[in-house]
């Protein structure tokens, strides 16, 4: 790894490749392994509420693409998930907003329908609304899908609230390969 006045250079995961030692003599270049590679990042997103039943862990349904870099990332026949196209370290996040009550609510992240990463909980006690807004970096093999799985324990259906103006929105962002 080339360092310079204390500082490390390093490549990203394998998309690219980083050469010298920053001196005047041998300076740092930088040339990407594969100029056609396009990052993988999808973003989807919800602009109408979507009622959450009591204690029943429910996998949010969105309704639309805000971007695509691949088209087979998200599709409306499975509209939980997104898809990651190609192996590699990713940053997944949700923005999300619960209705109105004093009940439990959680989100998480769960991998290909089964595992779960990254659980966000709030007890409330009192009756506000709580918005929701958590990150988490995972290696994905390509194929692999993620959801969003949202609960609650009001007693009753409560709402993910979303509009046009304040849609909720679920992205995941392709990092790098593992070196």
């Amino acid at each position: 790894m080339p360092t310079c006045c204390g500082c490390h250079a390093s490549s990203d995961y394998g998309t690219s490749e980083l050469t010298g030692d920053g001196s005047k003599e041998s300076p740092y270049s930088y040339r990407q392994i594969d100029p056609e590679f396009i990052k993988p990042i999808a973003r989807v997103v919800r602009t109408a509420n979507l009622a959450i039943p009591n204690n029943t862990p429910t996998a949010v349904s969105w309704q639309a693409s805000d971007f695509l870099t691949q088209v087979s990332m998200f599709n409306l026949v499975d509209d939980t998930r997104i898809t990651l196209p190609v192996d590699g370290f990713y940053l997944m996040g949700l923005n999300s907003q619960w209705a109105q009550s004093s009940a439990r609510r959680e989100t998480y992240f769960r991998l290909n329908g089964i595992t779960e990463l990254n659980r966000h909980t709030a007890f409330n006690s009192s009756a506000v609304d709580h918005i929701f807004t958590h990150s988490h970096v995972w290696y994905f093999n390509a194929l692999d899908y993620l959801e969003v799985v949202a609960l609650q324990t009001s007693g009753g259906n409560l709402n993910l609230i979303s509009s046009a103006s304040t849609p909720s929105s679920f992205w995941v962002m392709y990092l790098g390969k593992k070196v």
